[in-house]
């Protein structure tokens, strides 16, 4: 109180010279005190108390450098202490088996004092046993082919990782994957839709030709039975079954006989009486039954 009275005699009358010299003995007996009551609080291990008391005498006397010192050293002892703290809690959570939790008081540990070798030791460890459970977990998803759930873990062990690549590549491969299952399925929908489609066709096609017989069987007052005999073979029919057997001298000169036999198989139902490709089974026949 007396110095903070004096401080301000000294800024109302600048030239009073007593005035300005008891200023400044109080300033050193205020110094002086805060200093001997931080060194007192030092030795009782109140490091924080001890902290504000040599602040206070730094506020007074700025450029001090035993007060400094004292306030660098007593700063590091905090640190220190503080990483202490961290570092137990870590290892009390690394015990537990509380990975996460160990990572995170390690990774402030090494924050308040970045030279602590054996945070970092341990932080590697826990680094390296996080990334092992989540590569592991995606590899487990993985052999479900459940792609999405294996990308999520291993996205998780990325920043315990010092193979980043490796990660990515697993990941990568992932997606491929699905992508590849994804037009996979695709295609079979695309060909159960399409034999549906062609079955329903027949179906139709099927309907409306008993539809026709019916009504043809009626207006001639004979039966569908009658109708539907064979009235020989068309033109047209004829035509396409003789394109049918030149398809198939194609494939029977290069030797593709499966596909000549289907060839003339189609030539045959199409035109029964087609000599030629009649010919052209029995000699595929023979062929593939070892004769010449």
């Amino acid at each position: 109180e007396a110095h903070t009275k004096m401080t301000e005699v000294v800024k109302l009358s600048p030239r009073n010279i007593k005035a300005r010299y008891w200023l400044a003995k109080m300033k050193e007996d205020l110094k002086e005190y805060y200093f001997q009551k931080g060194g007192q609080d030092y030795q009782a291990r109140d490091l924080k108390s001890s902290l504000d008391n040599f602040y206070n005498a730094l506020l007074i006397r700025p450029r001090d450098t035993l007060v400094i010192t004292w306030i660098t050293r007593i700063e590091d002892e905090l640190r220190q202490q503080r990483a202490n703290d961290l570092l137990k809690a870590a290892l009390e959570a690394y015990a537990q088996g509380k990975l996460n939790g160990a990572y995170e008081g390690l990774r402030r540990a090494l924050e308040v004092q970045p030279g602590d070798s054996k945070a970092a030791k341990l932080l590697a460890e826990v680094k390296s046993e996080l990334e092992s459970g989540f590569l592991a977990a995606g590899k487990k998803f993985y052999g479900t082919r459940k792609y999405t759930e294996a990308i999520g873990e291993w996205d998780k062990a990325k920043p315990y990782t010092a193979n980043m690549a490796y990660i990515n590549n697993l990941i990568s491969r992932a997606r491929q994957q699905m992508k590849l299952e994804g037009d996979e399925k695709k295609r079979r929908a695309s060909e159960a839709a399409a034999r549906a489609k062609a079955e329903a066709d027949q179906v139709a096609k099927e309907e409306e030709e008993r539809m026709k017989a019916e009504a043809e069987a009626k207006r001639k007052g004979v039966s569908i039975a009658e109708i539907k005999k064979p009235q020989g073979v068309t033109e047209e029919n004829r035509l396409a079954a003789q394109q049918h057997y030149m398809e198939g001298i194609k494939y029977f000169q290069n030797s593709n006989y499966d596909k000549a036999s289907d060839e003339w198989t189609i030539a045959r139902q199409l035109d029964p009486g087609n000599a030629d490709a009649a010919a052209g089974l029995k000699r595929i026949e023979s062929i593939l039954s070892g004769g010449q």
